[in-house]
């Protein structure tokens, strides 16, 4: 079987672009034909005039197409031009289309359904959100964010995304959202199949937790950096917060004031199997819909209990007293509290807990399951459109 996979890969890194990563590397080693098509993307005045339909990008791939031949064409990240473009192109070619959902921008111009600071579901239920361009949604401009509505309006009349034959999801929490939106007409075409990640090292053993709990990922509102800083402000527990991103300087300062929080700066997203191996548990305080949880993975790959919020599709990943404990996304309150009962659990609870996050990922987040899942999706589609 011959895949062409069609992405646009961001700088810096994100979660989407280890996804195609590790998914371009999982099929070619089980024998499947994949070559990639990387978009470029742009943010100056052309991807404004793009914003429709972006022609360069329909071009090049109707060329690798027919250069490649390939039996199925999948899309991950791209800019909302470009996915039209990659929709019709492929349409040309009569090849079955799968697109994995990496963002909420079909739904709302926002991308995140997350504006300031909390969560923002006001367009999901109408064609052209007039609230979003007042509120600025994309890139805080309300030219684009107008742009961006008008381009998904009139794919959404054209019934452009009709033409995708299967859309991946992370979670049921997204086919939800989607059924509960102006889109409800492409839950049907939804499948879950999780994110996946490669075995990580051997925990240490050791008799007793280690001595530091774990937040891993982009330092961003929408991920909660705020409740996890206040949550350990006053606890006196070590946390270690590794990565990168806006609010660098407010964990920086969080840090100079309280020694138990430290910063560990990541390039791209790349963090060490030993900040994992050797930690307590993870602490992953997101507030909005994260569509990946691809940080619970990790830790659980690594036998790391989670400590999480409820928001979005988490609760599916994080079963409460089994492989970590939930909260209420937004409290930090109630995260003290979760790890003031995590604190006090004995050491075989403890691990009775890095056991069952083991299996975790053992039974859903494993490649093994993950190629099986994705080989599934592309032989029955390939099949239907003999």
């Amino acid at each position: 079987m011959k895949v062409l996979v069609i992405h646009t890969f961001d700088q810096p890194k994100t979660g989407s672009d280890h996804v195609v990563k590790n998914e371009i590397e999982l099929l070619s080693m089980h024998g499947i034909q994949v070559e990639l098509l990387r978009l470029r993307a742009r943010t100056d005045f052309i991807s404004i005039v793009q914003m429709l339909f972006d022609y360069a990008a329909y071009y090049k791939i109707k060329r690798r197409i027919r250069a490649f031949k390939p039996d199925i064409v999948h899309l991950h990240h791209l800019d909302f031009g470009s996915m039209a473009a990659a929709v019709y192109a492929v349409k040309r070619f009569k090849l079955p289309l799968v697109c994995t959902l990496h963002n909420y921008y079909l739904l709302c111009p926002s991308g995140t359904l997350f504006y300031g600071d909390q969560l923002y579901t006001g367009s999901l239920k109408y064609d052209f959100s007039y609230k979003s361009i007042q509120k600025a949604l994309y890139r805080n401009s309300k030219f684009l964010t107008f742009g961006l509505s008008f381009s998904m309006f009139i794919h959404q009349l054209a019934g452009t995304w009709l033409y995708f034959d299967k859309i991946i999801v992370s979670g049921e929490f997204a086919r939800e959202l989607f059924i509960r939106s102006k889109l409800r007409v492409l839950a049907d075409k939804m499948v879950v199949k999780p994110d996946f990640c490669y075995p990580a090292g051997k925990r240490r053993q050791k008799a007793a937790p280690a001595p530091y709990y774990l937040y891993a990922g982009e330092l961003t509102d929408e991920n909660g950096i705020a409740v996890l800083l206040e949550a350990f402000a006053d606890n006196g527990l070590p946390v270690k917060v590794a990565g990168k991103g806006f609010l660098k300087k407010l964990v920086f300062g969080y840090s100079e004031f309280y020694p138990n929080i430290s910063l560990v700066e990541t390039d791209d997203m790349e963090y060490p199997d030993v900040l994992f191996e050797n930690a307590t548990a993870l602490i992953f305080p997101a507030v909005w819909y994260d569509p990946f949880g691809s940080m619970v993975i990790r830790a659980f790959s690594s036998g790391l209990p989670v400590i999480a919020s409820g928001a979005g599709y988490i609760p599916e990943m994080v079963t409460h007293g089994f492989n970590g404990l939930l909260f209420e996304a937004g409290s930090d309150k109630d995260l003290k509290s979760k790890i003031s009962i995590f604190e006090a659990l004995d050491w075989l609870e403890c691990k009775s807990y890095r056991a069952n996050a083991l299996q975790t990922y053992h039974d859903k987040y494993g490649p093994q399951g993950a190629f099986s899942d994705l080989s599934g999706i592309y032989h029955a589609l390939v099949q239907r459109h003999a």
